[in-house]
């Protein structure tokens, strides 16, 4: 959801949509997956595949700008960074007009209000990524697990799971 409180999303088929006035409007483009920041930027992975994802664009405002990222899963921070998980779960975040490696491994991001990033480690078959959290030089384990996070403007995690089961929130001790 963006700053106007303008719901975007990705269908199963790549289409990019934003909820305007009571309606699913399509955008020109197409991702597999999208992320918002809270200032306004949106960014996607794209469908144009490239080695370890798609290549990463950003919205301004009217069409899609290319970046020489690529990932597979991304979410946006409350400066506007995109921090990405490539198909072989490195960590990118672009910083300073640069992308930029981050240390541990992840397969989905989410990012709050209150400045939190929180991420997914990748599965293990059959089991699902375990929650992490970044304390601004690595990540802290966390109690939780899914397939797929989002995380609320409070920065409560929202953890989808493998049976389609959502679970909200997690307790971090001193946190």
């Amino acid at each position: 959801v963006d700053p106007d409180g303008v719901a975007w999303a990705v269908t199963p088929d790549h289409t990019i949509a934003r909820w305007k006035a009571g309606k699913w409007d399509t955008v020109t483009g197409a991702a597999t997956d999208i992320g918002i920041g809270p200032e306004g930027s949106v960014w996607i992975a794209g469908t144009d595949s490239r080695k370890g994802g798609f290549l990463m664009s950003h919205w301004d405002g009217t069409d899609w700008v290319a970046n020489d990222g690529v990932a597979s899963r991304v979410g946006v921070d409350i400066y506007g960074r995109p921090w990405t998980a490539t198909s072989d779960d490195k960590i990118s975040v672009y910083a300073d007009k640069k992308w930029q490696t981050a240390v541990g491994t992840a397969m989905d991001f989410g990012a709050g209000l209150d400045g939190s990033i929180w991420s997914l480690l990748p599965a293990t078959d059959p089991q699902p990524g375990k929650l992490q959290r970044w304390n601004g030089s690595g990540w802290d384990n966390a109690p939780g697990e899914g397939t797929a996070i989002t995380v609320g403007p409070d920065g409560t995690p929202w953890t989808v799971h493998a049976d389609g089961s959502i679970l909200a929130g997690v307790v971090l001790a001193g946190k």
